[in-house]
C-alpha cells in the first residue's frame, strides 16, 4: 500500500497546500539533510525524478485489487477504488 500511495501522491501539491510552498519536494523515506546526501546520491537521477511525479498509468499496471479477508468487517468484497483526500485548515479562529 505504501508503494501505491507513493506512486500517486502529488508531492508538489502537498508542498503548495500544506506547507504553503515553504519546503522542497522529497521523494525518499528520509529527509534531505546534508548528512543523508551520500545515500541519496546512490539513487539513479532518473529514478529519483520519476518518484517526484504522480504516475497514474504505472499505478494501473501495478495495482491489482484483491478480495478482503473474511475476518474483516468489510467481508470478502473486492477493493475497487482507492481515494486519498488531503484536508488542511485555511483559517485559525482565536
Amino acid at each position: 500500500m505504501r508503494k501505491v500511495l507513493s506512486m500517486v501522491m502529488d508531492r508538489q501539491q502537498i508542498v503548495d497546500v500544506s506547507y504553503e510552498g515553504s519546503t522542497t519536494l522529497a521523494a525518499l523515506y528520509w529527509p534531505s539533510y546534508n548528512a543523508m546526501k551520500p545515500f541519496t546520491d546512490l539513487i539513479d537521477k532518473g529514478v529519483y525524478a520519476a518518484m517526484l511525479k504522480p504516475d497514474l498509468l504505472r499505478l494501473q499496471r501495478v495495482w491489482r485489487p484483491r478480495a478482503m479477508p473474511k475476518a474483516t468487517s468489510i467481508g470478502p468484497k473486492m477493493a475497487k477504488s482507492l481515494q486519498l483526500e488531503l484536508m488542511c485548515l485555511t483559517t485559525l479562529s482565536s
